[in-house]
C-alpha cells in the first residue's frame, strides 16, 4: 500500500507514513495529540464549571433547607417569649423611625393613651405599663403567623387588627390598675380604636404595608420558600452532579475528587453563613441597637445552628470522598 499524499510504500500493519508522518486515515500522529489535549481541557474546564454551578445551587438548598427547619411558627413564637421585653419594646426601628423610633413610643402615640385619664399617662408610664404585660406572647404569635406566610404564603394574609390591639388592653386592664394606678374603661377601649383606625393601623401592618415599609416583596418572599422550589433546586443540584460524572467520562477517581471539591467548598461556606447568623443575635444588636437585627438574630438561631449542622455534614462527607480518592489513586499506583 502506498502512501496516498507522498507516494511513498507503507509497510502493512503501519499507520504513519515514515517519509511524510502522516497516518493512513489522513490525520497526523502530532494531530491526534493536540486533538486529545484539547478534549481534555474542555472536559476539565467544563467540570470546573458545572461543578461551580452545583456548589452555588447546593449552598442555596442547604441554606433555604436550614431556614425552614429552624423557622417553624412554634419555634419562632417560643423565641420571642423568651426575649427581654424591655430590648424589644425600647430598640430604635427603621420601620417606625417616623413615629417615635421604637414600639413603645409608636403604641403610645398611635392608640391616643396620651389622651386617657386626662392626659396623666406618660411614655414612661405607658412603657412600663407594657413590660408588665403578656406583650410578647402577643408579639410572637403575631410573628409566627408572619413568618409561616413568607415561608409557606397562603390564604388568608397575617394582619394584625384593631379588634386584636383592643382586646390586648382589655386582656390587661388589670394590669393597668396596679402600674398606672387608673383601670382602662369601655370608653378608653373605644378611644383606642379610634385612634386605631385614624392612623390606618392595620393598613400599615399588613402584608402589602410591610412590604412597602421594609422595600422587600413579601408576597414574592413567600414564593420563594415554597416547597416548590426547594424541590427544583435540589433536582438541579443532582443534574449538575450527573452532567458532571458525563464530562468526567465517569472516572470513579476523578468524580471522588470533584464531588469532594463541592462538598467541602458549600460546607464551609454554608457553615460559616450560618455561624454569622448565630453570633449576629448575640452580638449584631451590641453593636447596633437596632431591633431589626435583635429579632431576627434570635428568630434565626436555630436556623442558624441547623445550618452549620448541615454545613459539617457537607464537609465531612467532602474529606471522606477525598481520602477515598487519595486511596484508589495509592493503590492504582501501587498496582
Amino acid at each position: 500500500m502506498n502512501c496516498k499524499y507522498c507516494g511513498n510504500k507503507i509497510g502493512k500493519g503501519a499507520r504513519f507514513c515514515r517519509e511524510c508522518g502522516k497516518s493512513v486515515d489522513g490525520v497526523t500522529e502530532g494531530e491526534k495529540i493536540s486533538d486529545s489535549r484539547r478534549g481534555k481541557f474542555f472536559r476539565t474546564a467544563g467540570a470546573i464549571a458545572v461543578s461551580a454551578c452545583a456548589c452555588a445551587v447546593l449552598i442555596f438548598v442547604s441554606l433555604a433547607f436550614s431556614v425552614r427547619l429552624g423557622l417553624s411558627g412554634d419555634t419562632v413564637k417560643s423565641r420571642v417569649e423568651r426575649m427581654n421585653a424591655g430590648t424589644v419594646l425600647s430598640s430604635e426601628t427603621e420601620i417606625l423611625s417616623d413615629d417615635g423610633g421604637n414600639i413603645s413610643d409608636f403604641l403610645y402615640r398611635c392608640t391616643g393613651f396620651s389622651k386617657i385619664n386626662d392626659g396623666m399617662i406618660s411614655r414612661s408610664d405607658f412603657h412600663g405599663f407594657l413590660l408588665e404585660t403578656d406583650f410578647l406572647e402577643f408579639f410572637g404569635e403575631k410573628s409566627s403567623e408572619y413568618i409561616k406566610y413568607v415561608l409557606r404564603g397562603g390564604k388568608p394574609e397575617p394582619k394584625v387588627t384593631v379588634r386584636e390591639i383592643a382586646e390586648f388592653f382589655e386582656d390587661n386592664s388589670a394590669t393597668s390598675a396596679d402600674m398606672l394606678g387608673y383601670r382602662l374603661s369601655d370608653s378608653d377601649f373605644g378611644t383606642i380604636r379610634k385612634m386605631l383606625n385614624e392612623n390606618n393601623f392595620e393598613e400599615r401592618f399588613s402584608v402589602e404595608g410591610l412590604s412597602e415599609e421594609t422595600d422587600v416583596d413579601l408576597r414574592g418572599t413567600s414564593y420563594f420558600f415554597q416547597v416548590i422550589s426547594l424541590m427544583i433546586f435540589t433536582a438541579l443540584t443532582a443534574v449538575l452532579f450527573i452532567w458532571t460524572a458525563v464530562i468526567l467520562d465517569k472516572k470513579m477517581i476523578y468524580l471522588l475528587e470533584y464531588y469532594g471539591n463541592i462538598l467541602i467548598t458549600a460546607g464551609a461556606a454554608v457553615f460559616t453563613a450560618s455561624l454569622a447568623v448565630v453570633l449576629s443575635g448575640a452580638f449584631g444588636y451590641m453593636l447596633t441597637q437596632s431591633l431589626e437585627v435583635y429579632f431576627f438574630g434570635n428568630i434565626l438561631m436555630p436556623a442558624g445552628l441547623f445550618g452549620i449542622a448541615t454545613g459539617l455534614f457537607e464537609a465531612v462527607v467532602g474529606i471522606i470522598l477525598k481520602l477515598v480518592r487519595k486511596l484508589l489513586k495509592k493503590r492504582k499506583t501501587e498496582s
